[in-house]
């Protein structure tokens, strides 16, 4: 059971057409139950509307607060124990996540075993930002010690994680 987590902000050309493609894509690779969260970052747009009307469960900011807080939203709207992060303009292939989700799962046990493991992360990094590039690490420790979440960047990311707040 997977929850992919969408945060969105004035992205209504696109959300839906990610949406559907991830229901698709789930649907049919027999993974199990799952839901789409999408964090609707106070858009002005139709972006709340379309990514319902797509099947999605919408958390609604009533403005913008951010990337990160969205993540935080998203990630505690969760309702199932996997999530996997995604983007809301496509820029990540929904294709993808069947595989993400084995190489979690192959983490995952190495990890329970007490083997070295690697972030269970496919780097597609959507920004060349050089700004953000040299504080970046500040940024993911930040993350980890605001949320408790272990990320591997703080620019978009395609990623799969545990949802802790399930397991006590």
């Amino acid at each position: 059971m997977i929850s992919i987590v969408i945060p969105a902000l004035n992205e209504q050309d696109e959300i839906g057409r990610t949406v559907t493609r991830v229901r698709e894509v789930l649907s049919g690779s027999g993974i199990g139950a799952y839901e789409v969260v999408v964090v609707d970052d106070g858009s002005h747009d139709e972006t709340r509307v379309r990514a319902e009307s797509a099947g999605a469960r919408v958390v609604r900011h009533p403005h913008n607060v951010g990337y990160g807080r969205s993540l935080k939203d998203g990630i505690s709207a969760a309702r199932y124990d996997t999530i996997i992060i995604n983007d809301a303009d496509g820029t990540y292939p929904c294709e993808a996540i069947p595989a993400l989700l084995a190489r979690y799962k192959i983490e995952q046990a190495k990890r329970e075993c007490g083997l070295p493991t690697v972030p269970s992360t496919i780097a597609l990094e959507k920004t060349t930002n050089p700004f953000l590039r040299l504080l970046e690490p500040d940024i993911v420790k930040a993350i980890h010690a605001h949320s408790g979440l272990a990320v591997s960047t703080a620019s978009a990311s395609f990623e799969a994680l545990r949802n802790w707040k399930n397991t006590f």
